[in-house]
């Protein structure tokens, strides 16, 4: 079929349209991605610890829970084109994380004993680990559009309902763009690790990242602590394996029944605001205080 100069002109200009048309939805992807960032952010907007923060959900009242709503709808609705984002999956955990902390609340609203591990909180906390699960996973793509902030792997491993698959996965990434950038809170992200296979009981990993930690940072002033932390990591798994159990002076301080958890230096990013509740003290489980920021 031989095409005229008219037909041409009429096929160009519906792909320019087409094109067009996908142009500006990505640009409307974009515009509503950098909206939700902004309100996600935990960032002082004047660059000063413990200055104003963007961040939109710091109290639980009907206008933020319908905020939260509609930007969970619309990241669903968005899955569809931009699957491949590690950052549209990051902010639906985070969303799917304040949707448990509306649960939690309401939960001892109605007087009830709030259970991490009952079957209605389980649906909620699985749904949004899964979400920050994929957003690690397309992190890892060198061909992703784009990737995590510190920040962000920051909250996904601050999570106390996370597993220490993925909030260690989460702040051991966290830093490698600490070290890379060089900003100094490298020892933060190892600190939070430790915290987090101390929690899980996990002495194998623990005593890995201590060994890391003495051989990544040797001139270290805390060199000693660190020792003490891979001695009680030693004594502990030797106890585990049924070992004899190495000998520890007695003048040494670090001798413990637990591996430490410490956290003394500013951490690796600030802490959102928690939400302020309409009613109902402050929830620990199993002696840890929920945190969601």
């Amino acid at each position: 079929m031989k095409l005229t100069g008219k037909f041409l002109l009429f096929l160009m200009t519906g792909f320019m349209l087409f094109w067009a048309s996908l142009v500006e939805a990505g640009g409307d992807y974009i515009s509503w991605q950098q909206q939700a960032l902004a309100e996600l952010s935990t960032a002082p907007i004047d660059g000063e610890e413990g200055g104003e923060s963007a961040y939109a959900y710091s109290n639980d009242t009907a206008l933020v829970r319908k905020l939260v709503n509609t930007k969970y709808e619309e990241a669903s609705a968005y899955r569809a084109d931009y699957g491949n984002d590690p950052k549209l999956f990051w902010i639906l955990g985070e969303l799917g994380k304040l949707k448990q902390v509306f649960h939690l609340i309401d939960v001892e609203e109605e007087g009830r004993y709030y259970d991490p591990n009952s079957s209605e909180a389980q649906v909620i906390i699985k749904e949004y680990q899964s979400y920050y699960l994929k957003a690690l996973d397309l992190n890892d793509l060198s061909d992703a559009p784009d990737h995590l902030a510190g920040s962000m792997l920051s909250s996904i491993g601050d999570d106390v309902l996370g597993t220490p698959e993925i909030t260690a996965r989460a702040m051991k990434k966290a830093g490698d763009l600490a070290r890379a950038s060089k900003d100094g809170t490298e020892w933060n992200t190892y600190e939070a690790r430790l915290g987090i296979y101390a929690r899980a009981k996990d002495y194998d990993n623990y005593l890995k990242t201590v060994n890391e930690m003495i051989e990544r940072i040797p001139n270290n002033p805390r060199m000693d602590e660190l020792e003490g932390y891979k001695r009680q990591a030693e004594e502990l798994i030797a106890k585990r394996d049924g070992k004899a159990v190495p000998e520890v002076p007695q003048q040494d301080v670090y001798a413990a029944s637990e591996p430490t958890t410490v956290v003394k230096e500013t951490p690796v990013v600030k802490k959102a605001p928690q939400l302020e509740r309409r009613k109902a003290p402050e929830t620990e489980i199993n002696g840890v205080r929920l945190e969601w920021h």
